[in-house]
């Protein structure tokens, strides 16, 4: 036996996609079976990923992420954080996801610029998938955006990490380039 992993019929349907196309394709790619009703299982076949990366790629495809960035998730320097608004009154969830998307989506498409990060809210929870570094600002920034604090500030702290993260990947690069040659 396999993997089993329990979603609702929304996800569900967000994991098999439009005529099943998402389903085939990360069968296809990660060398899977899987059997679906009223939960999910998944067979390994080929496929040399523990079962919480699978579960991640499930779950990123569960939230409404692409293929493509879900697939992300087999390389180790990705992440994927999940924000969980259960636990809040209706009022207040709306409220949140109001300032995390922002006017026509300019607050999310912020977050997403500056840390090279992809943001996808599905119901009661916020998702972020990106290389490691980068989703903790984004997980920070959302946390801030949680809290109340301005959309400015929160545009500006995300441009002061932008800039950090930009100069420790050229430290990092310098530092690689040195040891290979």
């Amino acid at each position: 036996m396999g993997l089993i992993i329990y979603y609702n019929k929304d996800e569900l349907s967000n994991i098999i996609g439009k005529k099943g196309k998402k389903i085939k394709r990360i069968k296809k790619e990660l060398g899977i079976e899987v059997k679906i009703n009223e939960n999910l299982e998944i067979e390994k076949k080929k496929c040399k990923l523990n079962d919480f990366e699978l579960q991640n790629i499930f779950d990123a495809l569960a939230m409404g992420f692409d293929v493509d960035t879900a697939l992300k998730l087999r390389n180790f320097n990705y992440d994927f954080c999940k924000i969980d608004l259960k636990g809040l009154r209706e009022s207040r969830r709306r409220v949140i996801k109001g300032r995390i998307l922002g006017k026509e989506g300019k607050i999310k498409e912020v977050i997403e610029d500056n840390t090279d990060c992809k943001v996808k809210i599905f119901k009661n929870k916020i998702g972020v998938i990106g290389e490691t570094e980068n989703v903790e600002v984004a997980k920070r920034a959302i946390e801030m955006l949680i809290r109340g604090k301005s959309f400015h500030a929160v545009k500006r702290w995300l441009e002061r990490e932008k800039t950090k993260i930009e100069e420790n990947k050229e430290i990092c690069d310098k530092i690689l380039k040195e040891e290979l040659y």
